[in-house]
């Protein structure tokens, strides 16, 4: 995996509070379509959580450890 400039959502969450309604759409789509991307190869992500979802500083949102 490359190196993701930015923070986990967790660690995003304990400084900032709340993400803003559009925001945190936006970052639930994104895992939504990574959980899919994953599932139609057969591999079940089994530790979904803040601190697996990186925020990339230019908007990416990554899910790690599978």
């Amino acid at each position: 995996m490359e190196y993701v400039e930015g923070r986990t959502l967790g660690e995003w969450l304990d400084a900032e509070g709340r993400l803003p309604e559009q925001r945190a759409l936006e970052i639930a789509r994104d895992i939504a379509q990574g959980l899919a991307y994953a599932h139609e190869r057969g591999i079940v992500h089994r530790d979904v959580k803040p601190d697996n979802v990186l925020l990339g500083a230019d908007g990416s949102v990554k899910l790690t450890d599978f």
